[in-house]
C-alpha cells in the first residue's frame, strides 16, 4: 500500500501479505510492485491515479557480480578464438 499526499508525494510504503485496512480520507494505492522496481511517488494527473516506479539501483555486490561476468566472458573469447 502506498500513502500518499495531494502532490503526489509518497509517504508510506507498506507491504504485508495479510489484507491492510485502508485508510479513509487518505490518498492511497494498492499495487503489486514489480520485482527490481521502486515506488518513488504518484502520477495525480491521471485518474485514476499511477505510481511512479523506477528501476532499483544495483547494490555493490551485483555490480561485481556483472563485472565479473564480462570479464570471464571476454576472456573466453580469447582463450577460445571467439568459439
Amino acid at each position: 500500500m502506498i500513502i500518499y499526499d495531494t502532490d503526489g508525494v509518497v509517504i508510506s510504503v507498506t507491504s504485508s501479505i495479510q489484507e491492510l485496512r485502508q485508510p479513509k480520507g487518505v490518498p492511497f494505492l494498492v499495487i503489486d510492485t514489480p520485482q527490481n522496481k521502486q515506488v518513488v511517488g504518484v502520477d495525480i494527473t491521471v485518474t485514476p491515479h499511477k505510481p511512479i516506479l523506477m528501476d532499483m539501483p544495483k547494490s555493490a555486490e551485483q555490480e561485481q557480480i556483472d563485472a565479473l561476468t564480462q570479464a570471464v566472458a571476454e576472456l573466453s573469447l580469447l582463450v577460445g578464438g571467439g568459439a
